[in-house]
């Protein structure tokens, strides 16, 4: 298992969106977050997990997400777990004001410090997409190098178990990695 890349206490931030994760617990059993989104972003496809779990705790605004099909309108209170196996779209902002998440990660495998790491070298570098989410490229290293259990909804996994070494080679051509260690 990897260290904790990401420490309790630690914020990280997009300076030109705003978009902000504030690191509340990071221990090799869950990883606890709270996420600013700005309006309109971190829209992200739907997908599942087969080797983590997490939940998510509305903790100021509004926010969306898609569990097996059926989309949840949150407000402030507002929670929702998601056990492995469960088809989901992750929470995000499609709203004109600015909302705030608790995520909760379990357990803080290799793809959870991995994700973690490049998503937050990517976010206060402003390489991610409009949403504030991974370009696929970006993606495609961690999921490869970590053997995550973590697959689109909409796309067969046998397809992607062909996809995602490719696009892990291409994406490391451009310069992604799954693990970017500290800045």
């Amino acid at each position: 298992m990897l260290r904790c890349v990401i420490e309790a206490g630690a914020t990280f931030e997009n300076p030109r969106t705003g978009t902000r994760l504030e690191v509340r617990d990071s221990t090799p059993q869950q990883v606890v977050f709270d996420r600013r989104y700005p309006a309109h972003t971190g829209r992200a496809d739907a997908h599942v997990h087969f080797d983590i779990e997490q939940s998510w705790e509305v903790l100021a605004g509004r926010a969306r997400a898609t569990v097996e099909g059926e989309t949840r309108e949150l407000r402030a209170g507002d929670k929702i777990e998601i056990k492995t196996g469960v088809r989901h779209q992750d929470v995000h902002n499609p709203y004109d004001e600015e909302a705030s998440v608790r995520w909760t990660v379990w357990p803080a495998n290799d793809f959870v410090q991995s994700f973690a790491d490049a998503y937050t070298h990517l976010l206060i570098h402003d390489k991610l997409n409009d949403q504030d989410e991974f370009k696929p490229l970006q993606l495609f290293p961690v999921l490869h190098a970590t053997h995550a259990e973590s697959w689109l909804a909409r796309v067969p996994i046998p397809v992607q178990r062909l996809i995602i070494p490719v696009g892990a080679w291409l994406g490391r051509r451009r310069g992604y990695s799954a693990h970017y260690g500290e800045d």
